[in-house]
């Protein structure tokens, strides 16, 4: 999600980093959605919310493989292999329910341009809770998972 960064935010994890690509992807990603429903197009919001999806599912994969159980052979590390899980699994079920919102929108056209707008509105106001869980998500895994990895020395890969 598009989020506001502050100064040193990802002062710990490179810039060029496959993580932050991937986050700058899922970013362009969700974009690309909110582009659509503003230009009243929720087909092809639809249609960049399943992109966006796989690339999320995609990352969240790689981070379950690859970092997670490097995380969990760290003696005590600022938040437990579960709770990144545990966001991992809302982050999902998010996804699933603004798939089918999108989809139930994409199925009907509203008769007015007003209500076209109004759709458009309801559409970005449901995306929130998504967006709002994955800036957090997102800040947790630059500023702990990835930082505490490299501060022990194990990389990333």
């Amino acid at each position: 999600s598009p989020r506001r960064r502050g100064r040193g935010d990802n002062a710990r994890m490179p810039t060029d980093s496959r993580w932050h690509a991937d986050h700058a992807a899922l970013e362009t990603q969700l974009l690309a959605v909110l582009d659509a429903l503003i230009a009243l197009r929720p087909a092809r919001a639809a249609a960049a919310f399943a992109r966006f999806a796989a690339l999320l599912d995609a990352h969240l994969f790689a981070e379950e493989s690859e970092l997670l159980p490097r995380l969990a052979a760290l003696p005590a590390p600022r938040w437990a292999p579960a709770l990144y899980l545990a966001e991992h699994a809302k982050l999902r079920q998010l996804c699933a329910r603004y798939t089918q919102t999108l989809a139930g929108a994409a199925a009907r056209t509203p008769a007015t341009a007003a209500l076209r707008r109004r759709q458009a509105l309801d559409l970005i106001d449901a995306l929130h809770p998504l967006r709002h869980v994955l800036e957090h998500h997102q800040q947790r895994e630059e500023q702990g998972l990835l930082a505490e990895l490299e501060a022990a020395g194990v990389s990333p890969p």
